[in-house]
């Protein structure tokens, strides 16, 4: 499936614009503050109905106007056209989105079920690695969330139960009717953190399976903080003192390791690796989001770059450039360089000059 026009109204900064994406490499160029970054935020809009920056939606509506705002597009297979719009309208609370295929109007799950996907790489990933564990977790979640309904439903229900949970700790003043009152939270946290945590673990499984990239070899580690009876025991007389939830999913966490060719020895990238390590680490996560998005969706997805080369070194321009050639690529840049490295390599380019 291949992106073929892409058209913003109220869209960010963009008043009204349509493009046409080209079959293989599409880049988006011009100075800062022009735009770039929000066209390619357009299309993963289009895709998942929501942005990748925005903490209220009515950032990605142009400020000034706050009737509406939406993104349009049209992509197309061996079977045909398929025309696809997400739109943002203003009431009294807030903004409604709404969702059409081929004009007709959708529910957000029909319309994430249209076989249509992208893989985004952006600069500020690598704070995935060097930042918080809750970092980690969000990556996480947000991609798996994608593929499986049963994961995110899950994940819900567990924050849910989790927060009332943590509202009996800080109100109880019986402990000997604690359990009484908290027993039934505790039968939720357990099914539900259960479901979260096998998916996870699948995950960091199948990542598992195709260690090595560019003669390096790495390995994720889940480290699970499971919900079970077997912690609710462990953990029970600390809770009491905290009066909060002390242990499950919300506090789980992932380490990359590499092994160096020398020693054999594996290290820790988070906590040990240069800067070249770490964006090489992103990268094998990234190219494990692709395989992945191949092995369950069963057809490719688009690549998103956005303004990434400025940021990789010649090794990983290379790996992107190899990735370019083999999928549908819409970049953002501020210079030629992505252009011009895509010549060299043979690979058809599009440039779209904001």
């Amino acid at each position: 499936m291949r992106l073929t026009s892409l058209g913003l109204h109220n869209f960010r900064n963009i008043k009204d614009s349509t493009f046409i994406i080209g079959e293989n490499l599409t880049v988006f160029i011009g100075d800062n503050a022009k735009g770039k970054t929000n066209c390619i935020e357009a299309v993963f809009f289009l895709v998942h109905g929501t942005g990748f920056r925005e903490t209220k939606e009515e950032e990605l509506v142009l400020f000034g106007d706050k009737a509406s705002a939406y993104v349009e597009g049209v992509f197309t297979d061996a079977s045909g056209k398929i025309s696809c719009k997400v739109g943002l309208v203003r009431y009294e609370l807030g903004y409604k989105k709404s969702f059409f295929i081929n004009k007709t109007k959708k529910q957000l799950r029909q319309y994430k079920q249209e076989p249509r996907g992208v893989v985004l790489f952006a600069p500020e990933h690598i704070e995935m690695l060097t930042g918080s564990p809750n970092k980690r977790r969000s990556y996480f979640d947000k991609l798996l969330s994608q593929f499986d309904y049963q994961y995110k439903k899950n994940l819900d229900a567990y924050e849910r139960a989790m927060r009332r949970r943590n509202k009996i700790l800080e109100n109880f003043e019986d402990a000997r009717k604690l359990q009484d009152e908290i027993s039934y939270w505790n039968e939720v946290c357990t099914q539900s953190a259960a479901y979260a945590t096998m998916v996870r673990q699948n995950y960091c499984d199948f990542l598992n399976k195709n260690q090595s990239i560019d003669s390096r070899k790495f390995r994720i580690e889940y480290l699970k903080n499971e919900f079970n009876q077997n912690q609710i025991e462990k953990y029970e007389d600390l809770e009491l003192k905290t009066r909060r939830t002390m242990f499950g999913p919300q506090k789980d966490d992932f380490q990359i390791f590499l092994t160096q060719k020398k020693d054999k020895q594996e290290e820790n990238v988070q906590k040990f690796g240069s800067r070249s390590e770490q964006r090489l680490a992103l990268m094998w996560l990234k190219l494990g989001e692709i395989r992945y998005f191949q092995e369950v969706s069963k057809f490719d997805p688009i690549l998103l770059l956005d303004d990434v080369f400025s940021e990789f070194d010649s090794t990983n321009k290379e790996l992107i450039l190899d990735l370019v050639k083999q999928y549908q690529t819409i970049a953002s840049t501020t210079d030629l360089e992505i252009v011009n490295l895509a010549k060299k390599h043979k690979i058809p380019s599009e440039v779209i000059r904001l």
